[in-house]
């Protein structure tokens, strides 16, 4: 909870000019405005928030109408009723635009600190949100080039092992062809003179099998001899 009067957005109007100005100590603590030599106000006892953030002049009118005391009509309307000015920017607020009193500063004066302020902050913001996105590119990009570093890896261990299987291979070759030149003369037609064998023509199984002979039908002419 915060009060007006303790607000840099408080405002008064000057008499003379109609200019919106900060009200003094005294006028913020009793709510009674300061007379010039000659017994005149200098400044209006209404009080106005100059950001707009709460309609604290509408209050103190209202306080002012059920103030039988209260002059309501012409232009000392604007010049009376302190003790109601008082109530009203000593009264708590749950305002969230209140910017501390800064003493010599204007309420417009405030206004353009705080908005130099806002604007300072939202770059700052967009400096740290830039801030953030570049290292988290940066960071990308360095997974990016591990990862990359890490297959180049595997494919050098890769081909690294293909050379060594294929010199073994040579290797290999190289310490067996003397073996194979002396035994493959003697092998070669060994090997062709068993498939020689095995591939001579036989009798086929019907020619193995031996036929039946017919025997003799006997005859008229040439009866058996028992």
């Amino acid at each position: 909870m915060v009060k007006c009067a303790e607000c840099g957005y408080l405002g008064v109007r000057r008499c003379s000019d109609q200019a919106l100005v900060s009200p003094g100590p005294d006028q913020r603590r009793t709510g009674e405005a300061p007379l010039d030599g000659t017994g005149q106000p200098i400044l209006e006892t209404t009080p106005i928030c100059a950001f707009g953030a709460y309609p604290i002049h509408e209050e103190f009118y209202e306080a002012k109408l059920i103030a039988p005391s209260v002059n309501r009509t012409g232009q000392n309307a604007r010049l009376t009723g302190k003790d109601q000015a008082a109530a009203v920017i000593t009264k708590e607020w749950d305002c969230k635009k209140f910017t501390q009193l800064m003493p010599g500063l204007s309420p417009k004066e405030h206004i353009d600190m705080n908005l130099v302020e806002m604007r300072e902050a939202r770059e700052d913001a967009r400096d740290a949100k830039l801030a953030e996105c570049e290292a988290e590119r940066d960071k990308a990009d360095r997974e990016w080039q591990t990862k990359q570093a890490g297959l180049q890896d595997e494919r050098h261990k890769a081909d690294v092992r293909m050379r060594t299987i294929h010199f073994i291979i040579i290797l290999v070759a190289a310490t067996l062809s003397p073996f194979l030149a002396v035994l493959l003369p003697r092998i070669i037609p060994a090997a062709n003179s068993r498939q020689a064998v095995f591939q001579q023509p036989t009798a086929p199984v019907s020619a193995l099998i031996a036929k039946p002979t017919a025997a003799p039908i006997p005859n008229a002419t040439n009866p058996p001899v028992h």
